[in-house]
């Protein structure tokens, strides 16, 4: 044997060790292949040894003490895998990668910094500085950086304090600008407005008045005359197109102006200028009559004496017309009389002492021939002429004023000042008149510009400068030390020092001074503990603002978001209750009603609607509730179920004799020889002889409740109760018989 050898009796058997099969020969022994026959139970790998197998793992495996298993090695606890910053153990192996920022080498092991910016500026909208590991996006001066971190908002100086404006605030992508309504001017601080006099120049285009206002300025016409569409130029206004301008009759329009007058025949009465009454004309010289004289609304009428007859001037009477030789020796006018004739003159003229001659009237000498200012005397009548500076209207007597200013600005060369019957030019500061033109003023040649050091003369002005190391002061005639602080704050963003020959720039607690030593950038604090924010944190120029979620509001220290009782205020809106959480609210309904769609509204739920309210029989709705009822002949019990009354149980006096219950009621019924009364609850007796004899044969006696049959002698009641069965008297004793029955 070649490996272990048993005696028995009269020979012996060859056997093998653990890992080893007899060979066929009997003697031999060869080794089990344990990792072919997949007995090994090794996790991974199974190396066949002599007489047994090893087990062995896989790279990233090692074996663990039962000898079979393989478990995983993680590599990352010994030297951190040998990566740089982050090791992350797999199964059977493990990964070398880096923290945000970084990114992995060729070697898979060494972490190199991101340089974020220089790809797409880092995503960021403007500015992009690189740190270590990261990089912050920032942005210009004007912008704010938003909530994604990259993006720049422009800030809106405008939302706040109008931006220091007094008037409009336009905000400008960056920045901003101030700048004044109509009729304001932009002061030098370029933030305050003031009032613009539109008057002063031009009268502001004016035809007449110009009122300046404060933005403003509104043109005016004098009496008598309506602004026109463009609002600048006059119109006269024609009284006469409004109710005849008043007038009873006539009326006249002039210009700025108008008068009333009355048709031939009436006189405008002096108290109103408005009405007319008719004039007797009569009363004056007759009419113009010779005779008679008659008078009518508005004329009149002449007639002669007997003798006469009336001329064709419908006035004169003529007899004999000794006005026919010789114009009866009058220069101008002859009627004829009856007498003779007599000289008369046209209007204009009066008759001379010869009473034939017409002599010129001087118009002007009597309240000055009805003219405003000039009256010139003619042959028969007069002309009313005006001043210099004035033109005749329309009216032929009154004169009105000449705007002068209104053609050519009256040859003034700036200003023209019109006034009654002249005018007069003017001129800017800084111009002298000669005439009507204006010259420029050369107040540094006359030395009345006040300027401590150099003086240009300008056009209508001066402006005074200073030599170099010097600057204008506020009263632009002297000179002062220049403070580099005070020019656009020497390009300090923020705060300027003035230093002897130099400045220094600072900055607002919040900000940190630039590199360039003049640019101050924004601190933002919310990078640090979200700026001691308990929830929101709003990084601004200089500072930080705390913000809260809905629901809930800022406490006293700005910092820390307390949660708004919104149940404190109106309930919540809420109909009935209003229960606050955390950051919110919501409406709730007392028992029997249920929340509307607006989840504030409750609405009385009618619990009939659903499995009858779980009444078994009536279910009343109610505002908040229900209630269960029964039908008559059942009581309520437990509130939801009914329950069937025994009618006769509770009371005996129902029925007369037999009361038998029902569902919800009951009935009553008669003993065997009764029947229900009318009443549905007395009985009364049946009688049952009445009805086919009551079945008897013979006789039928009523009981109460039931009835007897009876038979007639010499029959007996058989056992049914109802025949009658004949006797057999001779059955018993003979029947009495002596001898045969």
């Amino acid at each position: 044997c070649s490996q272990i050898c048993t005696n028995t009796l009269g020979s012996y058997t060859c056997t093998c060790n653990t890992g080893y099969n007899l060979n066929n020969d009997g003697t031999t022994c060869v080794d089990i292949d344990e990792c072919i026959f997949n007995s090994s139970s090794c996790s991974q790998v199974c190396i066949n040894a002599p007489g047994s197998r090893l087990c062995a793992c896989l790279l990233g495996y090692e074996l663990s003490a039962d000898g079979v298993t393989c478990i995983d090695i993680n590599e990352c606890q010994s030297n951190n895998g040998g990566c740089v910053q982050l090791c992350t153990n797999t199964e059977g192996s493990y990964t070398c990668s880096c923290s945000s920022g970084y990114y992995l080498g060729a070697d898979n092991r060494t972490c190199f910094d991101v340089k974020e910016c220089a790809a797409n500026n880092g995503g960021c909208n403007q500015l992009c500085d690189e740190i270590i590991g990261s990089y912050n996006c920032t942005c210009y001066s004007g912008f704010i950086l938003g909530p994604d971190s990259r993006s720049c908002i422009d800030i809106d100086e405008c939302s706040s304090n109008n931006g220091g404006c007094s008037q409009i605030c336009t905000n400008l992508f960056g920045s901003f600008r101030c700048s004044c309504s109509s009729g304001y001017q932009l002061s030098n601080d370029n933030f305050n407005c003031y009032d613009s006099d539109e008057c002063s120049i031009g009268n502001g285009g004016c035809l007449q008045l110009c009122i300046n206002t404060n933005g403003s300025y509104r043109c005016s016409c004098s009496f008598g005359f309506a602004l026109n569409s463009d609002n600048r130029t006059c119109s006269d206004i024609d009284e006469c197109n409004t109710n005849n301008g008043g007038c009873l009759q006539n009326c006249n329009n002039a210009v700025g102006s108008y008068s009333c007058s009355c048709r031939s025949g009436f006189v405008l009465n002096g108290a109103d200028n408005r009405t007319c009454s008719d004039i007797n004309e009569c009363l004056s010289n007759n009419g113009g009559c010779q005779h008679n004289c008659m008078n009518s609304v508005g004329s009149y009428s002449c007639s002669c004496i007997v003798g006469y007859a009336l001329n064709f001037d419908n006035r004169t009477c003529s007899s004999i017309d000794y006005c026919s030789s010789n114009n009866g020796g009058c220069s101008q006018l002859c009627i004829s009389t009856v007498i003779g004739s007599a000289c008369l003159c046209r209007s204009g003229y009066a008759l001379g002492n010869d009473n034939v001659t017409c002599l010129d009237i001087n118009e002007c000498s009597m309240n000055n021939g009805g003219c405003s200012q000039v009256c010139i005397n003619t042959d028969g009548s007069r002309n009313c002429q005006c001043f210099t500076g004035y033109s005749l209207n329309i009216d032929g007597r009154t004169c009105s004023d000449i705007d002068e200013c209104l053609n050519n600005n009256g040859g003034c060369s700036q200003f023209c000042i019109n006034f009654q019957g002249s005018y007069n030019c003017s001129c800017s500061l800084g111009f002298d008149l000669y005439n009507t033109t204006c010259i420029d003023k050369n107040e540094c040649s006359r030395g009345i510009s006040g300027c401590s050091q150099v003086c240009d003369n300008t056009y209508g002005s001066f402006i005074c400068s200073c030599y170099p190391g010097y600057a204008l002061s506020f009263d632009g005639i002297s000179c002062f030390d220049i403070d580099e602080c005070t020019s656009q704050m020497a390009g300090c963003s923020q705060h300027c020092i003035n230093t002897l020959g130099s400045f220094i720039c600072t900055c607002d607690e919040g900000y940190v001074l630039a590199a360039d030593n003049a640019t101050c950038n924004d601190i933002n604090e919310c990078m640090n503990n979200n700026g001691d924010c308990s929830q929101i944190c709003n990084n601004v120029p200089g500072s930080v603002i705390c913000s809260c979620l809905q629901g809930y509001i800022l406490g006293p220290n700005n910092k820390v978001c307390e949660d708004i009782n919104e149940c404190d205020s109106n309930n919540g809106q809420c109909v009935q209750a209003c229960i606050n959480t955390a950051g919110s609210f919501r409406c709730s309904c007392n028992l029997g009603y249920w929340l509307e769609a607006d989840n504030r509204t409750c609405t009385d739920i009618n619990e009939c609607n659903e499995n009858n309210g779980g009444c078994s029989q009536v279910c009343t709705n109610t505002i908040g509730s229900y209630s269960c009822s029964c039908t008559s002949g059942f009581i309520l019990q437990q509130a939801t179920s009914c329950i069937d009354i025994d009618e006769c149980t509770n009371s005996t006096a129902l029925c007369e004799q037999v009361c038998s219950n029902t569902i919800g009621g009951y009935v009553c019924s008669c003993n065997a020889g009764y029947a229900l009364n009318n009443d549905l609850r007395t009985c009364i007796d049946i009688n049952e002889c009445v009805i086919n004899n009551g079945g008897c044969l013979q006789y039928c006696t009523n009981t109460l409740g039931s009835y007897i049959c009876n038979c007639t002698l010499g029959f007996a009641l058989s056992a049914d109760g109802r025949s009658c069965n004949d006797i057999d008297e001779c059955a018993i004793a003979n029947g009495g018989c002596l001898q045969g029955c």
